[in-house]
């Protein structure tokens, strides 16, 4: 009898998680192509960010997947590259690519250093110590670099940095698809490192079961060392690069600690060819009308991908549990599994949504992000079309989405007592909402139509 792989953690079918995510993959394509027809550029910048995001998080990708460790002080490692980089080229007068090997060597002996005084105390530490201890470490390095070579932005004009070319009418500059070639070979370079290699191997091993490779013989704490070295040396190689073609100061690196981490929380711990796929859905995501474009078309696979659940299994089990939970569980539902499965996927929607939004925005606080009318406009628009099913929210977020625009121009500060209002009335005379009423009313007008034609 064959057997399904679970997720132990979570107990979700692997094939299911293997599902998802090549949906995800094959949903950028068209992405991809609808962006490209629409604004070619945004697409060519978008793949350009995409390598210099994917370059940068992988290393974190690295670290978070074998040493279990979210190293905050990611970025402040790639700006300490950056800066010894830009000190070797001003003070030999070379290019700062001649600098490249020995920026690399520095970073990865000073990865060894910095892992053997400090992380390798806290890796069988509470969470939380060793975030705070990376913290500290990230404003050790910012504030040392700040008193070293003060806080102003340090640029070298580089001729090669500005080459472009023209294809057609489309004009673009090409020396950041470096970038995107940094990104491939070092995704192939782990990729090799990890499955052919013994010590890749090994820390394989180590990222899966820590436990059972201590038993087996694997040197846990060597390991982890030239992982963690491993990732700053590739943080030294990315470093070098990314000083040829931005301005570099103290706190440059912080933001990119931040995406990075939110890239391989999206893609999964340890999984590279995710993080890959959410760079380039980032970096496409840095365009403003490429970012219209995108939720667009992310709207459009959540109604699909919600008429697919109605349609499927999922819909009837969550219905039983909805209605009768203890029946549900005699009927032999798995009601965690069908749980975890649906606030795992809806989790991923609105991460997603969230990601594009504060890209859009670009500034989010917290007073705007956890602010209890972010969560009342989509309760009322659910509310107004109906909760229960695929096709009401979308009629209710379209009306009161228009209407809401329209009455910020007549009632700038009413609008949200509408929302309130509407949500009172349709709780009280339309529960079912403007689809679900429709619905109900034409079943009861087709039975009475049966009705009347059997009594005749």
């Amino acid at each position: 009898m064959a057997v399904r792989a679970r997720d132990d953690r979570t107990g979700i079918s692997v094939s299911l998680l293997k599902r998802l995510r090549v949906a995800l993959a094959a949903g950028a394509v068209p992405i991809a192509l609808v962006i490209f027809l629409w604004r070619p550029t945004a697409l060519i910048y978008g793949l350009q960010r995409a390598g210099l995001y994917a370059s940068i998080a992988l290393p974190m990708a690295l670290v978070l997947g074998i040493v279990h460790i979210v190293n905050l002080a990611h970025g402040e490692l790639l700006m300490v590259a950056a800066y010894l980089s830009y000190a070797g080229a001003r003070a030999f007068g070379i290019d700062p690519l001649f600098a490249l090997l020995p920026t690399t060597i520095v970073m990865c002996a000073f990865g060894v250093l910095l892992y053997r005084l400090t992380i390798s105390r806290t890796v069988d530490g509470p969470e939380l110590n060793q975030l705070i201890l990376t913290f500290g470490i990230a404003m050790v390095l910012g504030q040392t670099v700040n008193l070293i070579a003060t806080s102003q932005p340090r640029k070298l004009g580089l001729e090669y940095v500005s080459a472009s070319a023209t294809v057609g009418e489309i004009s673009f500059g090409t020396y950041d698809f470096v970038f995107v070639a940094l990104a491939l070979l070092s995704f192939s370079a782990l990729h090799l490192f990890l499955k052919r290699t013994r010590l890749g191997q090994a820390a394989t091993a180590l990222g899966q079961n820590p436990r059972g490779a201590r038993i087996v013989g694997i040197d846990v704490r060597r390991t982890y060392t030239i992982v963690f070295a491993l990732s700053v040396g590739l943080l030294g190689i990315v470093g070098t690069f990314f000083m040829t073609r931005f301005s570099i100061f103290p706190t440059v690196g912080g933001s990119y600690s931040m995406r990075s981490f939110a890239l391989v929380a999206m893609a999964g711990i340890g999984n590279l060819p995710m993080v890959v796929v959410g760079s380039v859905v980032l970096g496409v995501n840095g365009d403003s009308t490429a970012t219209y474009a995108m939720m667009l078309v992310m709207t459009a696979v959540v109604i699909a991908l919600s008429e697919w659940f109605r349609r499927g299994r999922v819909h009837y089990a969550l219905t039983a549990i909805r209605d009768n939970e203890i029946g549900a569980m005699s009927a032999g539902i798995d009601i965690y599994r069908y749980l975890i499965v649906v606030f795992a996927v809806t989790s991923a929607i609105q991460g997603a949504v969230g990601a594009g939004y504060a890209q859009l925005f670009g500034f989010v606080t917290p007073e705007s992000s956890f602010n209890v009318n972010v969560t009342l406009v989509p309760l009322a628009m659910a509310l107004l079309g109906g909760m229960y099913g695929t096709w009401g929210p979308v009629v209710g977020t379209v009306l009161l989405g228009v209407l809401g625009e329209y009455l910020k121009l007549i009632v700038p500060y009413g609008h949200l007592l509408v929302y309130g209002i509407i949500i009172v009335l349709v709780i009280l005379g339309m529960p079912a909402g403007i689809v679900g009423t429709v619905q109900r009313s034409f079943k009861n007008g087709r039975r009475s139509r049966v009705a009347a034609e059997g009594v005749e």
